[in-house]
């Protein structure tokens, strides 16, 4: 395997059968495919490849800190069979997203070359600040291209969970407040969290 503009290229018999099967990476054509980080370090968990160096890993976290994270949600998404397409490939391979989309995914039974994909994925630190209006704007975007929008969030220990979201616009008319709901609720004493 060697680093090459884009990712890493993994060239074999094997290249073939990640494309066709589990649509890991780009297919490159001549048996070799395009591996970004974390799809190197996928393929060597659940694929029993070998790594690229001794000390990728290591030399790879000091490039991208966030890999381990990224690796997590991937293999949350990857282990039951889904394929992931990430963004870094998607004006090579002719998909589009809303922009700030991390991927796409197709269930275990579609695939790039065969079917659309059913969710646009984004992911975040649990400690990263949550910005609801940007999630309403993307998740309506990508409601709007017939598609789930779904953020995974990963903590410290790398546990990964789902979110799917939707757009939401309450409509219709409120009852009024009943007499002395809002004297009540104001008389109320509470408990400092300090």
């Amino acid at each position: 395997m060697e680093q090459r503009e884009g990712g890493w290229f993994y060239e074999g018999q094997a290249a073939e059968r990640l494309w066709n099967k589990s649509a890991i990476g780009r297919w490159m054509g001549d048996s070799v495919l395009l591996l970004a980080p974390c799809e190197v370090l996928f393929c060597h968990e659940h694929r029993h490849m070998e790594w690229p160096t001794e000390a990728w890993l290591s030399e790879q976290v000091r490039v991208h800190p966030r890999l381990l994270d990224e690796a997590a949600v991937l293999e949350a998404l990857r282990v039951p069979g889904n394929r992931i397409v990430l963004h870094s490939n998607f004006e090579a391979m002719g998909l589009s997203s809303a922009d700030t989309s991390w991927g796409l995914r197709w269930p275990s039974d579609g695939h790039p070359n065969s079917s659309n994909a059913v969710s646009e994925v984004r992911w975040f630190h649990a400690s990263e600040e949550f910005d609801s209006e940007d999630l309403y704007k993307w998740s309506s975007l990508v409601t709007a291209l017939d598609r789930i929008p779904e953020v995974m969030v990963v903590d410290d220990e790398h546990a990964v969970v789902t979110y799917r979201v939707e757009p939401v616009e309450p409509s219709g008319s409120m009852g009024s407040i009943p007499d002395g709901v809002l004297e009540t609720i104001s008389s109320l004493s509470g408990t400092d969290l300090d």
